[in-house]
């Protein structure tokens, strides 16, 4: 499954809902392709990560390591 965008315009509220169906497919064991500016969530569910930054490529790798790196985290969504 491709998704572009999936949390763009969206309250909060209904946000979390899509992410959490995003988190179901995924473990039913389908692959999703997710294009998502909010990095946070997007990491949280992937398991590989391409991070773009300005349309360059800042980081690359597992998820869960990128989403545990508290300087890439602050460049990317400007929160420490």
């Amino acid at each position: 499954m491709l998704l572009d965008e999936p949390s763009l315009g969206l309250a909060p509220k209904i946000c979390t809902q899509v992410f959490d169906l995003i988190s179901d497919l995924k473990g039913r064991g389908t692959t999703i392709l997710l294009a998502e500016q909010n990095a946070r969530e997007a990491l949280r569910l992937a398991d590989f990560a391409y991070v773009l930054n300005s349309g360059n490529l800042a980081a690359k790798g597992d998820a869960a390591t990128l989403g545990g790196d508290r300087e890439l985290m602050t460049q990317l969504t400007g929160v420490g």
